[in-house]
């Protein structure tokens, strides 16, 4: 076996993410025995007992199971011991705060609850800015709660990865030591804060705020309408600080080296000491830590003059990773940054000599440069696209169609913010001539911008591939690699023809189910809690009925639009000025563009979102989609309710349950909170119900053949076609 940490690594990071966050007892035992099946069968077979790499994989298995069972006791006996109670803590700031939703976050590293010592982290919230910075020691009452408890898995996977089980809010006012913490991890905090507040203040604008989130991954001062353009072309690894700009920086200090002719031993030492330095000055993500884990095996290596295998790299990096935190196997950055550098070192060499072929006359200059670093550029991409196509499947739903153009345009230049950033930065707080850097790291920022809005703003950028087809092809993609494995010498042939079926199958099968979805109307009844919003998306027009409810309303619109692939709304319609209706725009309208803000003559202008175009709606009538789709909206008076037809289908949506429906009929009704009054629920094929409370509605007493509810089940989505008919299902 040549790769041992490769075989450990893997096997661990498969079985834990299978297992999930919380492993159920028939769950690790299925895999359990999954596994000793497979070692028995190892042991028939005289090649696999020599080459042991199925043994290797067993006791992986099991080393995983014992790790997550052994944390989840631990995190179980910490929640028991302090959740849904009142606790005294002190800690300081383990990562920098961030705000969302309105609130503000902050991530404490305890050092004592209740007056006994603890290491665990615990996530404060708090609606109004806390004065903590990095030096400070804070002491303070907080009612604390287990994250995820509501029934929100994402949130539970997701702080689980990062270490974190508890959340709290403060009961009564914070008491903060000021300057008293003296470890090294805080004054590296500090040095981070120190650097970003340096770009900001210098750049105090959306140019300002992208360079911070590229050099020191401070996203949060960037503008939710900024970073949901990178995601949808497909470069929001340029936001996040990952392996992608270590290997920059390192590459960078290298090259420096190099022409000052220092040792290369000497080089590397001095590698493994700024690998460690950019990790904790960035706050150690598991997508850096999997890239400076592999770079300081690479330098070690270099450092013992020995030779260094990538995979083994890898699996040494997850190994390691897991064995501090098995939650972590089921972190998207890592996940997205394991696969796509798998992709690379297995795909990208192959792809590339393909594509070099229509080069092979042009041997040197300037034009041999140039296009071999477009077919590289392009290689990389393809390949770190296709072995992520099974996380995105996962944990997105959909992948960006300009992805390898938007690589192409913006990563060099990603790069020199990243670099002009941080140098500007540095220059700015040694007060030596920060400001020219600054300006031209600017301009940088301002062209990633202007580009990656263009781009997102173009008709299907988005492809959705959460069809039944696409698993079913992942799936056998899966096989066919697991049967090429097994072979003993494998037709290189067959499984590049075998590889290119697949990837034309997937894009084939998911382009059709895109454009049968985009052909009819797809409309969506969100889950906001207490309010009401309607997404309608039809022939790549994107309509936006109601916009409020509870704090999450926006994350949750966004979300609906981002599966029906929309990058932009067309139209924002606001029927009323209350928080079940109006909640939510301005966060919404900070997310994406919005062509056409309809409000109701309630509502104030300047309090409306940003839009093209404003215009005042009271009884009116609205056509989308080159007239195939006709919203009417009644706005004023006694009834708040909106009409919606396309072909022979007809729903309603009411917005109060004063309005009266009586003897109407219609495919679907769409009520807020209550059933309209002397409104026969028999009448219409479906209601749909969007309330904050369960009980809100007395579903068991309607009569209609079919009854939904938004409350605690999820946003309830349909693809309605002309002749009327409909399908629903839950998002």
């Amino acid at each position: 076996m040549t790769r041992p940490f490769c075989v450990t690594g893997f096997t661990m990071l498969f079985t834990l993410f299978v297992l999930g966050t919380t492993a159920s007892e028939k769950a690790v035992r299925a895999v359990l025995c999954a596994a000793l099946i497979a070692f028995v069968l190892s042991l028939v077979f005289r090649a696999s007992r020599r080459d042991r790499t199925l043994p290797t994989a067993f006791l992986a298995v099991v080393l995983s199971t014992g790790l997550l069972i052994a944390a989840g006791q631990q995190q179980t006996t910490f929640a028991e011991r302090y959740a849904d109670r009142e606790a005294e803590i002190r800690g300081v700031l383990a990562q920098l705060p961030w705000q969302q939703d309105g609130r503000n976050y902050y991530v404490l590293q305890l050092e004592t609850a209740d007056g006994e010592p603890c290491d665990e982290k615990l996530r404060l919230v708090s609606r109004a800015p806390l004065d903590i910075t990095p030096a400070d020691r804070v002491t303070c009452t907080v009612k604390t709660f287990v994250l995820g408890a509501s029934g929100e898995d994402g949130v539970s996977e997701y702080y689980r990865s990062i270490g974190i089980t508890m959340g709290g809010y403060p009961v009564d006012d914070l008491q903060v030591e000021k300057g008293v913490r003296t470890d090294l991890p805080g004054y590296i905090l500090q040095f981070r804060l120190a650097l970003s507040d340096a770009l900001l203040t210098a750049l105090p604008n959306d140019n300002g705020a992208l360079l911070a989130a590229i050099a020191f991954g401070a996203e949060d001062t960037l503008p939710d309408r900024v970073n949901n353009a990178f995601r949808a072309v497909g470069i929001s690894h340029i936001l996040v600080v990952s392996g992608l700009h270590l290997t920059v920086w390192t590459m960078l200090l290298f090259a420096v080296f190099r022409t000052l002719g220092v040792r290369r031993r000497l080089s590397a030492a001095v590698g493994i000491a700024f690998v460690c330095f950019f990790t904790v000055l960035t706050g150690a993500a598991p997508s850096i830590l999997r890239s400076a884990v592999m770079l300081c095996t690479v330098y070690a290596a270099e450092f013992f003059r020995r030779e260094s295998d990538s995979l083994n790299s890898i699996g040494l990096a997850l190994t390691g990773m897991l064995l501090l935190n098995p939650y972590a196997a089921r972190s998207l950055s890592l996940l997205l940054s394991v696969f796509a550098t798998l992709g690379i070192l297995l795909l990208g060499k192959p792809i590339e000599r393909v594509l070099m072929r229509p080069f092979a006359k042009v041997r040197q200059g300037l034009l041999f440069r140039l296009c071999s670093a477009g077919v590289s550029a392009v290689a990389v991409t393809a390949a770190a696209t296709v072995f992520t196509l099974p996380v995105q499947l996962w944990a997105i739903g959909n992948m960006s169609t300009v992805t390898l153009l938007a690589n192409l345009l913006l990563l060099t230049a990603g790069n020199a913010a990243m670099v002009l950033g941080s140098f500007g930065a540095l220059l700015t707080l040694a007060g030596v001539f920060g400001q020219p850097v600054l300006l031209l790291a600017g301009w940088v920022a301002q062209y990633l911008i202007t580009v990656t809005e263009r781009l997102a703003q173009l008709p299907g950028v988005l492809l959705p591939i959460n069809s039944n087809f696409a698993k079913l092809l992942l799936a056998l993609a899966f096989f066919a690699c697991a049967v090429f494995v097994f072979l003993k010498k494998p037709n290189k042939r067959m499984m590049r023809l075998t590889a290119a079926v697949l990837c034309c199958a997937f894009l084939v099968c998911n382009t059709a189910v895109y454009l049968r979805s985009r052909s009819a109307l797809q409309m969506a009844v969100a889950d906001v809690g207490n309010g009401m919003s309607v997404v309608l998306s039809c022939r790549g027009e994107t309509v936006v009925l109601g916009c409020g409810g509870d704090y999450f309303a926006d994350s949750e619109i966004c979300a609906i639009l981002s599966a029906y692939g929309a990058t932009y709304i067309d139209a924002l319609i606001l029927p009323d000025e209350t928080d079940e209706l109006f909640s939510a725009a301005l966060s919404v309208g900070g997310q994406l563009p919005v062509k056409t803000v309809y409000y109701a003559q309630t509502i104030k202008p300047e309090t409306l979102p940003v839009g093209e175009t404003k215009t005042p709606i009271d009884k009116t009538v609205l056509t989308f989609a080159d007239g195939a789709l006709t919203v009417a909206v009644q706005s004023s008076g006694a009834y708040r309710y909106a009409e919606i037809l396309y072909g022979s289908f007809r729903a309603l949506v009411s917005f109060t349950e004063e309005n009266d429906f009586h003897g109407d009929s219609a495919s679907v009704l769409c009520a807020a909170g209550e059933l309209p009054r002397n409104t026969d629920a028999a009448d219409f094929e479906l209601t749909v119900f969007s309330a904050a409370d369960p009980g809100a509605a007395d579903v068991p007493a309607l009569r209609s053949q079919a009854v939904c509810t938004t409350v605690e089940n999820g946003s309830i989505s349909l693809l309605v076609f002309q002749d009327g008919a409909f399908q629903y299902r839950r998002m």
